[in-house]
């Protein structure tokens, strides 16, 4: 009785550290050819696995790839991640000079110009246990930082694509007008 007592322990205690990891599988992708993934967008491969590649990472259902390189290849991408079927796809434009990091890095693996990320099609069930918005389509998302060999002012990109800031510039406005205040309002209380 006893070794099926440790028996049905040691199985119990398998799954459960097995369904909580797989909550949060992830690693970074090797150098070199990626792996095909069977989540990914149809026709994505061939855009993404590219030797300009400088990183990338997965955890579950979501990919980032990191690359290093100037319009014609940044653009030659975009333009092709924007045919894919099934895609909702943004690109969201950064002030100053990217990085590529993976979550659990400490420090940034080396310089980025763009990265490109792909989410799901999430099962609604995963969707509703991680409470995340269900979409029957890939999200796939383009950060692009104009701090390095993308040049702003020579981007061509599709009229179709949604393009997002990310707030960098918006930031900075905010934070300089917030000391401006304060200056302000300390010189009026020092007259007081």
């Amino acid at each position: 009785m006893l070794h099926f007592g440790n028996y049905l322990a040691f199985h119990c205690l398998f799954w459960v550290a097995f369904v909580l990891s797989a909550n949060y599988l992830g690693a970074d992708h090797e150098p070199g050819d990626l792996p095909r993934q069977p989540h990914w967008p149809k026709g994505s491969y061939e855009l993404v696995n590219q030797a300009f590649r400088v990183h990338g990472y997965w955890v579950n259902f979501y990919d980032e790839f990191f690359y290093k390189g100037g319009n014609p290849e940044m653009e030659k991408m975009v333009n092709g991640l924007s045919r894919l079927e099934n895609v909702e796809m943004k690109v969201v434009l950064h002030a100053g000079n990217g990085q590529a990091k993976s979550p659990w890095s400490k420090a940034p693996v080396c310089p980025a110009d763009w990265a490109v990320s792909f989410s799901g099609p999430i099962p609604k069930e995963i969707a509703e246990l991680e409470n995340v918005p269900f979409s029957k389509a890939h999200q796939v998302t383009v950060d692009i930082w104009t701090g390095g060999h993308i040049d702003l002012g020579q981007l061509k990109l599709p009229a179709k694509l949604e393009l997002q800031s990310g707030n960098e510039i918006e930031d900075f406005i905010r934070q300089h007008k917030m000391k401006s205040q304060q200056k302000r309002q300390a010189v009026v209380e020092g007259k007081q």
